[in-house]
């Protein structure tokens, strides 16, 4: 249904270049030979995903890219190469917005 969902979202803000992939974000995106600008990231809360994925995430992202967090407030992650550029707190959810600058 999700993926539907966000498809249909994609065609009607008529997007280039961007693309649902269904499977487990860690193990997809060490298989892609990509660099990504956006990425949103929506892990099962306290699960030790956020810094899982982040770590990943440094090697397909380049300079300027944007990382979109929800997760929950009490999961803590290192952001590594990246910077916090905005947070907010809604309840029981954080969302964090991270970008990724050159050295």
């Amino acid at each position: 249904k999700i993926i539907g969902f966000l498809k249909r979202n994609i065609e009607s803000l008529d997007v280039e270049n961007a693309k649902v992939i269904k499977g487990n974000a860690i193990q997809v995106l060490k298989r892609l030979e990509k660099k990504f600008d956006v990425v949103f990231l929506d892990p099962p809360y306290d699960r030790g995903l956020v810094q899982k994925t982040l770590d990943v995430l440094k090697g397909v992202t380049g300079n300027g890219s944007f990382v979109i967090i929800e997760h929950s407030p009490r999961e803590i992650f290192d952001t590594g190469c990246f910077s916090t550029y905005r947070e907010k707190r809604y309840g029981d959810t954080s969302l964090t917005i991270l970008i990724k600058e050159g050295l």
